[in-house]
């Protein structure tokens, strides 16, 4: 049985660092799997036994973070982004100062890279700055507006939205269209930021020394079968990157024309991929990220 690591993006390096407790595959997005593959855990996958990987549209393939997908192959995309609840907000909520200045309840995400990469947007610096002054600065920037945060949310901000602990809440968004479809709840809205948005890509990776490796390249081909690829991303509402599945219309067109879920060209234009940084800047934002939450929500 192929098993599976679904947790958060820095809890699996962590956790791979002291030895792979018995995975075959995990589902990290792009930096992630940049560092894994760096620090050598990832496993070697042979493309002839994922032949659906021809499904995938092209712009996704070879990827900066694993040239020639040599360990991994693409899964779904997404965004980080702002959701809120309209009837609290009284507006709809589009840029990150927004949410920094709002007088009101807010959840951040406990990333420190997507809260350093917004904070870093707001003033107007690199969001996958290495320069530790710059970091600081953000870290100034964070310190200075936490004062409307209540909770620190390990992936459940959208919960917390739903449930009326929050006003507002950065999440990811494939979350929070889960969210809305699960409560129907017209108030609940999601944006992407008009600048300094988040993009991701989320990958099926082959982990290294996992007991099942040719088990585990089957599953992987499975998962890009377009009729399967369509029914995970008509569950989990994550934009898709099987062109198979677009062009022969498996996925949900309300979905497809939903520019909040599926941003157009000239939002995507704003957005940042947030990148793998060499260790000592890794270090630097745990380190600032420690110091922000003393001062935030936990």
């Amino acid at each position: 049985e192929v098993q599976r690591a679904a947790v958060l993006r820095d809890v699996l390096i962590a956790r791979l660092r002291q030895g792979n407790p018995g995975y075959d595959i995990a589902f990290p997005t792009d930096y992630a799997v940049n560092i894994i593959i760096r620090d050598e855990l990832a496993g070697e996958i042979d493309l002839a036994n994922i032949p659906n990987i021809a499904n995938i549209d092209e712009r996704y393939l070879d990827p900066y973070f694993d040239p020639d997908n040599g360990h991994s192959v693409p899964y779904v995309w997404g965004t980080t982004g702002i959701a809120y609840d309209l009837d609290a907000t009284g507006e709809d909520i589009t840029t990150w100062e927004q949410v920094f200045e709002y007088e009101g309840r807010v959840a951040w995400l406990d990333s420190p890279r997507a809260m350093f990469g917004a904070a870093l947007t707001v003033l107007g610096l690199d969001p996958n700055t290495t320069d530790v002054d710059e970091i600081d600065q953000a870290k100034n920037y964070l310190i200075e507006h936490a004062g409307n945060v209540v909770a620190i949310a390990s992936d459940d901000g959208d919960t917390l939205l739903a449930q009326g602990e929050v006003d507002i809440a950065v999440e990811y968004g494939g979350d929070v269209f889960q969210q809305i479809a699960e409560c129907e709840c017209d108030n609940l809205k999601y944006a992407v930021p008009e600048k300094g948005g988040i993009l991701d890509l989320t990958s099926v990776l082959l982990l290294g020394d996992g007991p099942n490796p040719e088990l585990a390249q089957v599953f992987m081909d499975y998962l890009l079968d377009p009729d399967v690829h369509a029914a995970i991303v008509n569950t989990i509402y994550y934009p898709s990157p099987n062109r198979v599945a677009i062009e022969e219309g498996l996925i949900d067109p309300a979905f497809l024309e939903n520019p909040a879920g599926n941003p157009p060209a000239e939002v995507l234009a704003e957005m940042f991929y947030i990148l793998a940084v060499d260790d000592a800047a890794e270090q630097a934002y745990n380190d600032a990220w420690d110091e922000v939450k003393i001062f935030a929500g936990s």
